[in-house]
């Protein structure tokens, strides 16, 4: 029984193997993409260089202005990527047994690596 089992998950095991490898792929290069915007939006606003040309902030607001440039970037790209992910919920249908491409729960709690 065992050997029946088996031989009917394997034509299915590969394409599942090579889409979780992607996966973590495209996991990685998004976490590493996310981390080059968020230093290069904090680059822009580093206090260090608006200090030293001669701006005269309190140290409250140059926070605030490095988190309104990191949470906006977030932003953006949260709402891109969630409009991507609904998009590509077609081609994924095909893949998923029991459960819907726009299953709420499931939606949003894929997404909690990026939180």
């Amino acid at each position: 029984m065992q050997e029946i089992f088996s031989s009917s998950l394997a034509s299915r095991r590969l394409p599942m193997i090579f889409t979780a490898a992607f996966a973590v792929l495209a996991l990685i290069l998004a976490v590493l993409g996310m981390y080059g915007i968020m230093a290069y939006a904090g680059d822009l606003a580093d206090p260090g260089d608006r200090h030293s040309y001669g701006a005269r902030r309190r140290p409250r607001d140059i926070l605030r202005l490095v988190v309104r440039e990191g949470l906006t970037t977030a932003v953006i790209g949260t709402v891109l990527g969630a409009a991507v992910a609904v998009a590509a919920t077609r081609m994924l249908a095909g893949l998923l047994y029991g459960v819907s491409t726009r299953d709420p729960g499931t939606f949003i709690g894929s997404k909690q690596p990026y939180c």
